[in-house]
């Protein structure tokens, strides 16, 4: 049986409807901000997306550590990996982040304002398009000890490893895309890149009895 368009916008609308009422949504870039830099600093694992020499789009997921608290994140690139051979060809990159996005090993908070907890398409989610540049040699003891924190076997392919060739590279946030979730209770769109990068952290506290409600519709 097929439906028609109508009646399926009446089923996504009744559905919509049906979600628990979030006190906490917001539809401002400033937030929105906020919550993008909480998420890339809480979750550790990224989509990488880049271009082959045929101009065909290619994704894998690749380890990331906010090491510099500054909502760019610095990576491990491993010197044969496509993704570095398509950049250093001269693709241009983006990187995809969403709730979840963390190491098994990892505790990572899940909670943000305006979302639809346990829902994947509910919760934020975040695009930022930039370039990488090289990181300074002078930090590479720094570096390891951040990074090894989020991801414990990484140490197997620091720099100078016998296993991989591979060297640190920070990306550098030129745009931001943000998604929060469902855009009746978040904000959907651009991020001004300068209102991402002096965004602070979200203060978890503030947004606590929020967080508890919400969990406690969801059940």
């Amino acid at each position: 049986m097929r439906l028609s368009a109508v009646a399926l916008t009446s089923i996504l609308a009744a559905l919509t409807s049906a979600l628990p009422i979030d006190n906490s949504a917001y539809h401002d870039s400033k937030t929105a901000a906020q919550i993008a830099r909480t998420l890339l600093h809480r979750e550790s694992l990224t989509a990488l997306a880049t271009n082959t020499g045929d101009n065909v789009p290619v994704s894998f997921v690749e380890y990331y550590a906010d090491c510099h608290d500054d909502g760019q994140p610095v990576m491990l690139m491993i010197d044969i990996s496509s993704s570095n051979k398509n950049i250093e060809n001269g693709s241009k990159a983006s990187l995809s982040i969403k709730v979840g996005d963390h190491q098994l090993h990892d505790h990572v908070d899940p909670h943000y304002p305006g979302q639809v907890l346990s829902s994947t398409a509910g919760s934020p989610r975040v695009s930022l398009r930039g370039k990488f540049v090289p990181v300074d040699v002078s930090e590479d003891i720094s570096l390891r000890e951040c990074f090894s924190k989020r991801h414990h076997d990484s140490v197997f392919w620091f720099p100078g490893s016998k296993v991989h060739s591979s060297h640190w590279t920070k990306f550098e946030v030129e745009e931001v895309y943000f998604v929060g979730g469902f855009g009746d209770r978040a904000y959907i769109g651009e991020i001004p890149v300068e209102e991402y990068l002096n965004a602070t952290l979200l203060n978890t506290e503030e947004y606590a009895s929020l967080f508890h409600k919400q969990s406690s519709e969801c059940r």
